[in-house]
């Protein structure tokens, strides 16, 4: 994670525990919302003052070709058992 990250993420938990500690007014549902938004525009907000990363140190964590696919699993068979087994759920609960 870069610095702008960490900046963001400190301020979106340091929000959360001020409004858990300082503003029981606010119902914690609305923490979630408050420190993603305070993280994301703080994040943002310091990517105009920290350089990027050297595209050296994070190409390992890129995806830069097609090759990602070719490693890829099936996955039709796990759809297909997803779904008899959503109709299974669904049919034991019109049974009841």
């Amino acid at each position: 994670m870069n610095s702008r990250g960490i900046f963001g993420i400190i301020a979106g938990v340091g929000l959360n525990l001020y409004l858990w500690l300082l503003q029981p007014q606010v119902v914690d549902m609305w923490w979630n919302l408050i420190g993603c938004a305070v993280t994301a525009v703080v994040a943002y907000g310091f990517s105009g003052f920290v350089a990027a990363p050297d595209k050296k140190t994070i190409n390992e964590y890129t995806i830069t070709d097609g090759t990602i696919f070719a490693a890829e699993r099936n996955w039709m068979p796990y759809y297909i058992a997803l779904g008899v087994y959503f109709v299974l759920m669904l049919a034991i609960l019109f049974a009841l």
